[in-house]
């Protein structure tokens, strides 16, 4: 019978270390994704705010910067991963527009100032600069 209460706990240590384990590496894989999604939400964030808009024209609009986090944007909350993603291709659209004999309209220029505005106020949560 002791023999038996022996390997009981025994087998009950090696599952509580396992558990115990598995927790951590849990926790470990929760907190490097949530330290990703604030990194890649505040450089999207600094990549909006350099984007200057003067109607019919914009300046500043970098698109590596998307480039580089495209496949970590669906790591955001689905709208603002769904609008980021708009906003990207409409700019990079724009941008073409905007060049000799392009025709980016000044409705068109301003509606993309809205929509960044808006990708701000989404961003701004999820980012670790809460004080700008």
């Amino acid at each position: 019978m002791a023999e038996y209460l022996a390997q009981l706990t025994e087998m009950l240590l090696v599952l509580l270390g396992a558990v115990v384990a598995f927790g951590g590496q849990f926790a470990f894989h929760r907190w490097r994704s949530a330290h990703r999604l604030r990194e890649i939400a505040l450089a999207l964030e600094e990549e909006l705010r350099g984007t200057a808009f003067r109607p019919p024209h914009f300046s500043g609009f970098h698109d590596e910067a998307f480039s580089t986090f495209l496949a970590d944007i669906p790591m955001l909350p689905h709208e603002t991963a769904r609008r980021i993603l708009r906003y990207y291709f409409r700019m990079r659209y724009l941008r073409h527009q905007q060049m000799p004999g392009g025709d980016a309209t000044e409705d068109s220029v301003a509606e993309m100032e809205t929509i960044r505005n808006q990708l701000l106020g989404e961003l701004k949560p999820i980012s670790p600069s809460s004080s700008r």
